[in-house]
C-alpha cells in the first residue's frame, strides 16, 4: 500500500488535531489537495535528497500561453507525459534550483546530509496498549547516530521568524513523533530542521530542537492520539463529533488584544 493511502496515524494528522480537532483533521486528510508551495517543496526535497530521481518525480510544465491554440496543444502534449509526477512551473524550477544551491552552500546542512544517509524512510509501528497503527516518513535519518532531520521551506528562516512558524505549525510535534518512530525518548533525540527560504536571497539555517521543545511536542502528540481515539469511539457510537463543546462557551479577548487596549 502507498504510504499516503495507509490510514495509520501520522504526524500530519496529529498536528491538525492539536491545531483544531480530530473531525477537522480527518476531513483535511480526506480532501487533501497539493498546493503550489507544496509542489515547490517536493521539488526542493527531490533535488537535495534524491537528485538522481528528479526526472522520475518532477514534471516541469512548458512555458506556453494556454489561451492560444498552439499553447493549448503544447500543454495537452505535456499532460500526456505527467503520469504520477509532481508538476511545477519553469519559475518554480528556477526557484527550487536556487534553494538547493543555498542548501549546498551551508556547511552544517551538507554535514547532516552526509551523516544522515537514510533518505525518505517510511517507518511503521504500533503504539500504546491498543496497538494503534502509526507511520512516519522521515527526510533524513541515521539509525547509527540515532538522529533525524526534516527539510522545511519557508518565507523567513531567521531565528525569530522560524521559531514562530515552527510553533504555529507544530513542527515540534512532528519531530517528536519522528523521534518516537526511531525508538528514542523524544526529549533526548538529536532532531534537526533545515529551513530554506523560498524567496531571494534563499537563505538557509540549520536548527536543532531543544529538549524542552521535543518534550512539549511529545506530550501534544500523546494528547492528540487520545483525542483521536475518543473521536473514533464517538463515531462508532454514532455520537456528534462536529462541535467543539456541547455547552455555551465564553468569548473573551486574547492576551494580545488586551495589551493593545492598554496602550
Amino acid at each position: 500500500m502507498n504510504y499516503f493511502d495507509n490510514p495509520a496515524i501520522s504526524a500530519t494528522l496529529l498536528k491538525t488535531i492539536a491545531k483544531q480537532s480530530p473531525a477537522h483533521a480527518v476531513e483535511r486528510m480526506r480532501s487533501f489537495q497539493s498546493t503550489a508551495n507544496m509542489n515547490l517543496g517536493t521539488a526542493v526535497h527531490t533535488m537535495i535528497l534524491e537528485p538522481n530521481r528528479l526526472d522520475e518525480e518532477i514534471a516541469i510544465a512548458p512555458d506556453c500561453d494556454k489561451r492560444t491554440k498552439a499553447g493549448k496543444e503544447t500543454f495537452a502534449k505535456f499532460k500526456e507525459t505527467i503520469e504520477h509526477r509532481t508538476v511545477i512551473t519553469q519559475e518554480q524550477y528556477r526557484t527550487a534550483m536556487d534553494m538547493a544551491l543555498s542548501f549546498s552552500q551551508n556547511p552544517e546542512a551538507v554535514s547532516l546530509l552526509n551523516e544522515l544517509d537514510e533518505r525518505e524512510q517510511e517507518l511503521y509501528w504500533v503504539y500504546g496498549q491498543k496497538n494503534l497503527d502509526c507511520k512516519a516518513k522521515i527526510d533524513m535519518m541515521s539509525t547509527k547516530h540515532m538522529a533525524l532531520c526534516d527539510i522545511k521551506t519557508t518565507v523567513d528562516a531567521s531565528p525569530e521568524g522560524f521559531m514562530k512558524q515552527s510553533a504555529n505549525l507544530n513542527y515540534h510535534m512532528q519531530l517528536a513523533w519522528y523521534s518516537h518512530a526511531l525508538g528514542l525518548e523524544p526529549e533526548h533525540a538529536n532532531a534537526y530542521i533545515i529551513a530554506i527560504e523560498n524567496t531571494a536571497p534563499f537563505s538557509t539555517a540549520v536548527y536543532k530542537l531543544t529538549p524542552r521543545a521535543l518534550r512539549v511536542g511529545w506530550e501534544m502528540c500523546k494528547k492528540a492520539v487520545k483525542d483521536y481515539e475518543s473521536y473514533k469511539l464517538k463515531i462508532a457510537l454514532n455520537e456528534n463529533v462536529n462541535m467543539y463543546s456541547p455547552e455555551v462557551l465564553d468569548l473573551d479577548l486574547p492576551a494580545w488584544a488586551i495589551k493593545e487596549k492598554g496602550k
